[in-house]
This record gives C-alpha cells, sequence and structure tokens, in this order.
C-alpha cells in the first residue's frame, strides 16, 4: 500500500470518528473507543505489514491503552499500563541504539515541571489512593524519560543520527 493510501485512509478514519463523535464530543459507550481507536489500529497494520515489528506492537499498546481511557469503566490509571509500555518500547527504539547527550535545558524543564504538576496532582492522592499515586508517577517520568531522549535527539543529533530515526520509522 502507497503512503498516500495510507494517508487518505487514515484521514477518511479521523473524519468517520469526528463525524460519529459529534465533534470529537466523548460520550459513553464501548463504541466511540472502538471508533476512538481504528485510525490506530490501522497504523499499527501498517507498521506491521512494512516490517517494523516494535513500532507496529508500540502504536498497538498506544490503541489499547486509548480504548481502555475511552470505555466507560476503564480510566488513566488502566490505560498507562499499555500505554507505558508502548512508550518504554519506543525508549528502547531510541535510547539504547546510539549514543547522545542529554539536552539539559530541556530536561530541566520537564522535570521541574513535572515536580510542579506531582505536587499539585498526584501528592494530594497519597494518602487515599496510594497505590494510583505511584502507577501515575511511574507513568509520568516514563513519558517524562521518552520526551527528554527524543527532544536530546532533535537538539542534540546530526544528520546521520536523524537518518537514521527515518529509517527506524520507515
Amino acid at each position: 500500500m502507497k503512503n498516500e493510501t495510507i494517508v487518505q485512509l487514515y484521514i477518511a478514519l479521523i473524519a468517520y470518528f469526528f463525524y460519529y463523535s459529534n465533534g470529537f464530543v466523548k460520550f459513553h459507550g464501548e463504541y466511540y473507543a472502538v471508533f476512538k481507536t481504528i485510525p490506530v489500529l490501522v497504523l499499527s497494520l501498517f507498521a506491521f505489514l512494512r516490517n517494523r515489528g516494535r513500532v507496529a506492537l508500540l502504536i498497538l499498546l498506544g490503541g489499547i491503552g486509548d480504548y481502555i481511557i475511552g470505555i466507560p469503566s476503564g480510566g488513566i490509571v488502566p490505560g498507562s499500563f499499555p500505554f507505558g509500555s508502548g512508550h518504554l518500547i519506543a525508549l528502547s527504539l531510541f535510547a539504547f541504539k546510539r549514543t547522545f547527550k542529554i539536552f539539559w535545558p530541556t530536561a530541566i524543564g520537564l522535570l521541574l515541571l513535572q515536580a510542579t504538576v506531582g505536587h499539585f496532582c498526584i501528592k494530594p492522592m497519597l494518602s487515599s489512593e496510594p497505590t494510583n499515586a505511584l502507577i501515575l508517577s511511574v507513568y509520568s517520568f516514563t513519558l517524562a524519560a521518552c520526551f527528554i531522549v527524543s527532544s536530546s535527539h532533535y537538539f542534540r543529533s546530526s544528520v546521520n543520527d536523524l537518518e537514521y530515526t527515518v529509517c527506524i520509522l520507515n
């Protein structure tokens, strides 16, 4: 399948979901979550068919996490497990394949922001929901690590490194 066809299919699926959900307005029900995740599952299938197994798996895990968050009995805590697993796979694609230098301005800024958000959002949960607070903290640090690695690659990479990144995702 050509890239243009995939892009057209992806746009059509998102447009259908936009129409179905009345402008991305969330309503409770299984179908909302199903239609929300179909475009992600198509991307995962496309990556798999292009022999990008780990990329397909991380996209699939993102779709599963999104589905869990979208269903009435789901939520961010259960959805964070597949999302976090997908991010760890993404991190393995970039962080351990090439040596890189951390771009400290982004890392420090993000960690300060994370500490502030954690203080106001996660700290109040510690006494009433310690397990959920721990899960969200680990998930938050996983996302932060992915962002720090990806931004460090962006700000510190040479053209050869960027070609390597494109090779992974293509």
